[in-house]
């Protein structure tokens, strides 16, 4: 990985949103609308063409394919590369996924009701029904020749490239675990499989940028339950199979709320 030693390089984190057409046809297989996958895949190549020269028009230095590829992230992509995972009906009061019902959408619910993030997802619920290992030695090769074959059909120089990659700990967020006896063994599992995709990235000549969103945002995983002397009590969401549901882990804390906004006069 190269260092700012002449000056500072830019690059950037997250998906790029990609073409307007590209991102309707994702939406739109998404929420099961749509085109097919492959039909979605065959644009995926020029919209990865066209992202690479828009970010080598707006000078960044440390580019990626925007991500482009990864359509759903749940078990249509997931459940190739993965061994151990499965779909079944949602039962009463579940979530489609572990992150439907924490801190963040029950205090900003109106929001995410208008947002209807749910539109896009699966009508069922994917679980970890097994031992968890990797399957997907095909799948990341392909991922591999598509970026290649884009950087050369774009024909934009770059510093350097990278792909990224969802973190063990962000992925349990969409595969409820009910299989494995706690957290620690589920995520171990996760990064034991998860780490052949990493290790192929990083032999190809890529940078690996691994993608964990909850690093920075614990309140968005956690629940806040009021309890009879009118303080929240932090519960940090369990996928265990044997984590018992009367006694949480808590912690005794006046509920946080969002920080005002600050703003500064520049001149």
């Amino acid at each position: 990985m190269k260092h700012s030693t002449d000056r500072i390089l830019t690059t950037h984190a997250g998906r790029l949103d990609g073409p307007r057409d590209l991102r309707e046809m994702t939406f739109s297989f998404m929420s099961g609308r749509g085109p097919d996958l492959p039909t979605v895949m065959a644009r995926v190549q020029s919209g990865i063409v066209e992202t690479i020269r828009k970010q080598a028009d707006a000078g960044v230095d440390i580019i990626s394919d925007g991500e482009l590829g990864k359509i759903g992230f749940g078990f249509p992509y997931y459940g190739r590369r993965l061994s151990g995972l499965a779909t079944r009906k949602i039962n009463p009061g579940e979530t489609g996924w572990m992150g439907g019902n924490t801190g963040e959408r029950v205090e900003f619910a109106e929001f995410y009701k208008d947002l209807n993030f749910e539109q896009f997802l699966a009508p069922e619920k994917t679980i970890c029904n097994g031992p968890i290992t990797y399957i997907g030695q095909q799948e990341v090769a392909n991922d591999i020749a598509l970026f290649k074959r884009a950087l050369a059909e774009a024909g934009a120089r770059a510093e350097e490239t990278f792909l990224c990659v969802l973190a063990p700990g962000w992925l349990e967020h969409f595969f409820h675990n009910e299989y494995y006896p706690n957290d620690e063994q589920y995520l171990f599992a996760l990064a034991d499989a998860m780490k052949h995709e990493y290790k192929a990235i990083v032999d190809a000549g890529f940078i690996l940028q691994l993608d964990d969103p909850a690093l920075p945002s614990p309140f968005n995983a956690a629940l806040f339950l009021s309890d009879r002397d009118g303080r929240a009590t932090l519960v940090w969401q369990r996928q265990s199979k044997k984590a018992p549901a009367a006694e949480p882990e808590t912690a005794k804390a006046p509920r946080p709320r969002p920080a005002a906004p600050r703003t500064a006069r520049l001149g």
